[in-house]
């Protein structure tokens, strides 16, 4: 499927399972693509995690990253798309995550990966997590360990 410059495509390059979604630029790489899925706000006054793995190759002239975005009242009403990250380059699959406060005005909530600039982006095992998030209980002694 074509989104503009992009190519968007299912392939067998996956972080576990069979398959994951990919994004492709074109040659000039100028806007960006988007493998995304809308469903009902039915989470208004919660807290949205996006969680999910994505592998970049030769990511340049923009960024790769989870998106959330949540509508409502004919408008964006919060939105992450990991753009303050700057994710590019080469990297093998790491997991990534994005948190979002649902408004009470919320209608729907956009849940998507994004490449912007040249290169690919494949994306799999996106989780989402709604409600009160767990908070950190103590100091962790060993993050590598995790």
């Amino acid at each position: 499927m074509k989104w503009g410059n992009y190519e968007l495509t299912i392939d067998e390059n996956a972080h576990s399972g069979k398959k994951s979604g990919k994004i492709t630029s074109g040659q000039t790489g100028s806007s960006f693509g988007s493998i995304a899925y809308k469903i009902p706000a039915n989470y208004e006054g919660k807290t949205i995690r996006l969680e999910g793995f994505m592998k970049i190759k030769n990511v340049g002239n923009g960024f790769a990253g989870l998106l959330l975005r949540v509508d409502g009242n004919g408008g964006s009403l919060a939105f992450d798309n990991m753009q303050d990250q700057k994710i590019t380059g080469t990297k093998d699959w790491q997991k990534y995550s994005i948190t979002l406060d649902c408004p009470e005005a919320a209608e729907n909530i956009f849940i998507a990966g994004i490449l912007s600039g040249k290169g690919e982006a494949w994306f799999d095992d996106n989780l989402r997590y709604w409600g009160k998030l767990p908070k950190w209980g103590g100091n962790p002694t060993n993050w590598n360990s995790t």
